[in-house]
């Protein structure tokens, strides 16, 4: 593994894994999701922003379009990430991944017991 790429993933996956174990909101297809998104963030070289079309993002998530545009907006209401959608088709939609400590303030009181609101409090 390239260093580059362990840097990046360490910056998002512990509190992830704390989350999956912490979290009852996440459910199995959340995980399923945040897994291909961080697949899809490692093939566009770690940039800040993932660009996605949900057609593409469901299938490699193996999860149906339904579940997938619920699961973002739990995500990103959760926290986890930032969901931007397109509301176009033909336009794909912007996520980005939040790294150790990067909780939104304005939804930190949504997550409870989230391990992301413990990692913010202790920078």
């Amino acid at each position: 593994m390239r260093p580059d790429t362990f840097n990046a993933l360490a910056k998002v996956l512990p509190d992830f894994f704390q989350a999956m174990d912490r979290d009852p909101r996440l459910s199995s297809t959340h995980v399923s999701l945040y897994f291909s998104l961080i697949r899809q963030w490692a093939r566009s070289d770690f940039k800040g922003c993932i660009r996605v079309y949900a057609r593409h993002g469901a299938h490699r998530a193996k999860i149906s379009m339904v579940s997938y545009i619920k699961c973002l907006k739990d995500m990103h209401e959760f926290g986890y990430i930032r969901y931007v959608p397109s509301y176009n088709s033909a336009e794909p939609s912007s996520i980005y991944l939040f790294c150790r400590g990067e909780l939104r303030a304005n939804e930190a009181h949504k997550v409870v017991d989230s391990p992301l609101i413990t990692a913010k409090k202790g920078n």
